[in-house]
Order: C-alpha cells, then structure tokens, then sequence
C-alpha cells in the first residue's frame, strides 16, 4: 500500500509505502479454490454419464474420485469414510485407505461414548480433532501408529448421512483450516452420495415402470 507524503500542498515528492506478507494467505486461498473445484467434480454425476453403470460400479467411481482429491488436492493419506444406518444407528464402513484391518472391519454407532471419535461425530454432528490420541479417551486406533485424528460429519440438509475420518502419525497433525477444508469437501462428499441415491432410485422406477408396462400389455 502507498500513500503520498504531502507537505505544504506542494506536489509531493516522497511516497509511505507498507509491504505486507500475503504468502499464507494466498496459499490458503489457492487451497480452498481446488478442494471446491474438487468437489464439484465430485458431484458432476449426470445420469448420461453413469447410465450403463450399476450401483456398485457408480460407487466405485465416487471412491476414486474421493482418494484422488483426498491425497493430491488434501495431502492425506490415511481416509476413513463411514455411512450411518438412520433406523439402527450403525456406522458401516465406506471405504478405508491406510487403516488397520481390524479398525476398517470395526463395528461401530452413533454413540457419544463407546464408540471412538467416530460415534462421537456422528452422534454429535459436530467436527472433532484429535491432537494426542494416546491421551484421548474417545480415540480407537485406527491407522497403525496412528497419533492424531481429525473426524468431521458427513452432512446433508443439516441431517448427519455419515463420517469421514482422516489420521496422522504425527501429534497435533491438524488444525482448524485443516478442519474447515475438511468440512467443506465433506458436505460435497454427501451431495454426491445422495445423487448416487437418487440416480439409483431412478434407474429402479424406470425399471419398476418397465415391468408395469410389460404387465399391462400380457
């Protein structure tokens, strides 16, 4: 920022420069632009797109897309994306990279107690970070030499869907810009899922609708 030095209402012939540092700032910046860009592709499901694909594979597309921005775009390596059961509570496992078999394969509720990080999240609906998991008594190892923990809800319309739990090997691993990106990319994570629902639910009616009408012409 410059301004003129004025003195004596003659035209001024000094300038009070300040410089400010904005490194972090744009790097920040730069990083929200791509985990947004990010998840718009993540929910750019059309139904031409994925038409010949079946659920399964329609998922399978969503993990690729999901641990390609996680780890180019997030710089994360250990992911664990869990789906709530609304009628029975149970937590069932989405997809997991760099857990512990055993964690992968725990079962888990949404319960504030007894259940990790990840019960307590998606009881809550409230993000939580894990900055010494060997003195958090709400941490459950997950990764092998696993230190640190960040645990964000999967939101739609406000209504907890599911977790997507992330870990470290280091203490104090994330802060809370790592929590807002995190937040952020996981309402888009939902969106997604949620039209993966819809297409789903889509290609069955047209199916029920197919059957109606063969039906109706016997």
């Amino acid at each position: 920022h410059a301004a003129p030095l004025l003195d004596s209402g003659e035209a001024p012939t000094h300038l009070v420069v300040t410089v400010h540092d904005v490194t972090a700032e744009m790097l920040q910046h730069q990083k929200l632009e791509a985990i947004h860009q990010a998840g718009n592709e993540l929910g750019d499901l059309a139904p031409e797109d994925v038409s010949d694909l079946d659920y399964s594979e329609r998922v399978a597309l969503l993990k690729e897309n999901i641990l390609h921005c996680m780890k180019d775009v997030l710089q994360l390596d250990v992911i664990e994306i869990r789906m709530l059961d609304l009628e029975t509570g149970d937590l069932r496992p989405l997809m997991a990279v760099g857990m512990a078999p055993e964690a992968a394969a725990r079962k888990l509720e949404a319960a504030e107690v007894g259940n990790g990080v990840t019960g307590y999240v998606a009881s809550t609906g409230k993000s939580y970070i894990c900055g010494n998991a060997i003195e958090d008594p709400l941490y459950l190892e997950g990764c092998a030499g696993g230190r640190s923990s960040l645990t964000v809800p999967l939101l739609l319309q406000e209504q907890v869907i599911g977790t997507l739990n992330v870990e470290s090997p280091e203490t104090d691993a994330f802060t809370d810009s790592d929590q807002q990106f995190l937040e952020i990319f996981a309402r888009n994570v939902a969106m997604a899922l949620n039209t993966l629902e819809l297409l789903a639910a889509e290609k069955a009616a047209v199916a029920a609708a197919s059957v109606e009408a063969i039906h109706a012409a016997v």
